[in-house]
Parts: C-alpha cells; sequence; structure tokens
C-alpha cells in the first residue's frame, strides 16, 4: 500500500496474472466524500460513493479482499439450488482461497472477530458512559442527555408499540454487516412451499406467516444479520416481517436503534395481535431467555413444551405457522453453568438472563466462526370451530403439530449440514 496526496492505492491479487488490478481510493476534499473510479470493479458490499466516516469500512474491506481469489462485481444475495432442489439464499458468493499459501485463512476470522467486538463494546461503553455519567454529573448527562431522550423514547417516540421503523438500506448495507454474514457463512434455505406462496404473492398484499425460530442460541448473533437478507431472499414477504424482540431491548441507547432499524417491534401480546391485524407477518424466537440460559455447547435443545403463546397467536389470527430452525447457533460459544441455580431465579423472578457463554479467543463477545444455516420448514395451517377462539384441545394439538414438525425439519437437513450425530431435544 502506498499513498499521494491525492488516494490511496492497493494490489489487490487474483486467481490469474492477468486477473491481479489495483482498487484506488480517492479523497474529495472538501466535500467530505470519497469516490472511485466506476470503471473499477467493487468489492462486495461496496458502493461507488462513500462518507469520510466510511474510510475505516473501506480499508476493511480491501483487507478481506487480500484473501480472496475471485470477486464479484457487486455484493447481492444470490439463490441457488442445494442437492435436493430446495433454493438456497446466500449472503454473498466470493470464493475465499483457502489453500493459496498468499492468501491467509485467519484473515476474516480475525477482522469478523473485530468488527463483532467494536460493535458490542460501542454499545455497552455508551450504556455505561451514560450511567456512570448520571451518577457522577447529574446536571449536565442526567438531566441534560438521559432524561430527554427517555423521555422521548417511553412517553413520544413508542414505534416499538406501532408498527415499528425498518431502515432497508441499514439492514442491508450497514458496513459491518456483510463482513458478520461472510464471517458465520450465513444462508438461508427455504421450503417449496413457502417458495412458491413468495412467487405467487402480491406485492401489495402479501400472504401473512408467523415465522417460529428456533433455537435462539446463548447469543442470537444471526437475527440482527438474517433481517437484511430476508428482503432478498423474500422479496415481496420479506419486507411485510416485523420482528418481535423482548421490551428491555428498546430501553438500551443504540440498541433500542438497532432493534427498530432491523424491523423489531416489542414483543408484548397486544403489539404483535395488532401487527397481525395491519396485515403484517411476524418473526417470534419463542425460546426466548429460558432457552437462552440453557444453551448448551454442541447440543441441540430447544424450550418448547411450555412455550403455546405464538401457537395461540397463529390460531387466533387464522395465520400459517411456521417452523424455522437455525443449524450452528449451539455452537456459537462454550457455555458454563456455574451458578446455575442463581441465575435461574434471577430470570425467572426479575427478568435478568445471565448467560456464561464465551466464544472466540475466550470472549464473550464475538462467536466462533460457526457456518450457520437457517432453514425454513413448510407453512402449517390450522382449522378451528370459532374463529378468534381456540379451545384448549384445539391449541393442544396444533402445538404438538408443530413441535413434530420442528423436529421433522431438523431430521430432514441435519445430515446434509453435517449434524447428522445429534439429536434434538424438547424440554
Amino acid at each position: 500500500m502506498y499513498c499521494s496526496a491525492g488516494d490511496v492505492r492497493v494490489l489487490r491479487d487474483g486467481s490469474d496474472d492477468n486477473v491481479a488490478q489495483y482498487l484506488t481510493i480517492r479523497y474529495v476534499w472538501p466535500s467530505s466524500f470519497i469516490t472511485r473510479n466506476e470503471n473499477e470493479n467493487l468489492l462486495p458490499g461496496m458502493s461507488a460513493r462513500r462518507s469520510v466516516s466510511d474510510v475505516s469500512h473501506s480499508i476493511s474491506e480491501i483487507l478481506i479482499a487480500t484473501t480472496l481469489r475471485k470477486c464479484q462485481s457487486k455484493r447481492q444475495a444470490t439463490r441457488t439450488t442445494n442437492d435436493d432442489g430446495r433454493k438456497v439464499c446466500c449472503s454473498d458468493t466470493p470464493t475465499v482461497a483457502m489453500n493459496d499459501s498468499k492468501a491467509s485463512p485467519d484473515t476474516p476470522v480475525l477482522l469478523g472477530f473485530l468488527c463483532q467486538c467494536t460493535l458490542m463494546l460501542t454499545i455497552v461503553s455508551i450504556a455505561v458512559s451514560l450511567l456512570v455519567g448520571t451518577i457522577w454529573y447529574p446536571h449536565y448527562v442526567g438531566l441534560g442527555m438521559v432524561l430527554p431522550w427517555y423521555t422521548h423514547t417511553l412517553l413520544l417516540d413508542r414505534k416499538e408499540m406501532k408498527d415499528g421503523s425498518p431502515w432497508r438500506s441499514f439492514s442491508q448495507n450497514f458496513y459491518w454487516f456483510p463482513i458478520l454474514r461472510r464471517f458465520l457463512q450465513l444462508k438461508l434455505v427455504l421450503s417449496d412451499e413457502l417458495q412458491a406462496a413468495e412467487n405467487k404473492a402480491d406485492e401489495n398484499k402479501p400472504p401473512q406467516f408467523l415465522f417460529a425460530v428456533f433455537p435462539h442460541g446463548s447469543n442470537s448473533d444471526y437475527r440482527i444479520l438474517m433481517d437484511g437478507m430476508l428482503y432478498d431472499t423474500l422479496p415481496k414477504i420479506g419486507p411485510n416481517i416485523r420482528t418481535l424482540a423482548a421490551s428491555v431491548l428498546f430501553r438500551i441507547p443504540l440498541v433500542r436503534e438497532f432493534a427498530l432499524w432491523t424491523g423489531c417491534i416489542d414483543a408484548s401480546r397486544s403489539v404483535a395481535e395488532r401487527a397481525l391485524k395491519r396485515g403484517r407477518s411476524v418473526l417470534v424466537l419463542p425460546g426466548g431467555q429460558a432457552e437462552q440460559i440453557r444453551t448448551v455447547h454442541g447440543k441441540e435443545t430447544i424450550y418448547l413444551h411450555r412455550r403455546k403463546g405464538f401457537v395461540k397467536l397463529a390460531l387466533k389470527h387464522n395465520v400459517p405457522l411456521v417452523p424455522v430452525y437455525v443449524f450452528g447457533v449451539s455452537d456459537y460459544y462454550h457455555t458454563w453453568f456455574t451458578f446455575f441455580e442463581l441465575r435461574l431465579w434471577l430470570l425467572k423472578n426479575l427478568g435478568i438472563c445471565i448467560p456464561l457463554a464465551f466464544g472466540l479467543y475466550g470472549s464473550p463477545l464475538s462467536p466462533f466462526p460457526v457456518k450457520t444455516t437457517i432453514v425454513f420448514g413448510n407453512p402449517l395451517s390450522f382449522t378451528i370451530k370459532e374463529p378468534g377462539a381456540p379451545s384448549t384441545d384445539e391449541l393442544n394439538k396444533a402445538h404438538h403439530e408443530f413441535s413434530e414438525a420442528i423436529k421433522q425439519l431438523f431430521d430432514q437437513h441435519k445430515m446434509s449440514l453435517g449434524y447428522g450425530e445429534r439429536e434434538l431435544e424438547t424440554i
């Protein structure tokens, strides 16, 4: 890498000698924009026009480029077909030169680790700074920053209690997300029936579904990354989806914004019902914190026996229920069960979930770079005698049918995804 007064120029290696080419980032002052030659190929996830605040992102992507033998002209969600003929949506398409002596396979892993930790540390730092600042400087931080923010979010701007505030461009292109999707090798797989429903859907009035996703894992890192991919995987149904998220997430600065911008709304029953009445599809992780705290590394366990609220919601509003299983999330972190009874008491009585989990390089902030495949099953439709008022027997029958469907979905895909020796346990 070498610099001149107006640009930074980096040599990118290709698989053949004639593929090697230069990537040039030109700084244009004082317009606060960074542009590149439009005739040159763009790296995955990079746009032709960047703000000065995105310099670090551009450099990060250039570092990734040194490990790629072939790069596509632009990042795009690409649909392919796997061995059993099902539609697959991959997070991106570049091939990593893992066997090339010139390419370091650790570079994408390290970069993904740094991005994940930076994101988490930023959130934690802001929260801690506001808390400590309120104690030390109550007049400046407490009255000048914290109180106005909470007044605005809790009294004036209750978007999480309404229809949310999804930001498609952010969800798809926020500059850490493409890197983290490659870090986890995130992939979505659709069932034939769901793909057929997408193909037949009317963009102005897409069909409704209730997507029930298992398992939650020690930390559902895949959820925020999956949201941007749904726009490409389900271009008609995806924009209509709202994700139910714990109320506490909307009380934490920056976490609230990330949740709203990636399509989240409050997980209360009244909010979920209003979303369905508006014609929205709903995505929920029914296991929640109870499943999160019970996650065991290397073991496929879902918390479902006592979770019937999402099934009742689907029956009441006559919405098809779609089982979704996430392969890989159980291996994100090594889990510890020290003081488990105490932590379980805190969860049941105070609603505080403290999972003891440690991922890459022993960090609790970043998962291991485990290949993650999110499989969507066939929609389940139910009929009840009295519309809007399912009986106990109808609820139990539908819950049993869903339990069998999620187990069948796991068994159907576990061999092809490398989990053939595992059995799904329902608690």
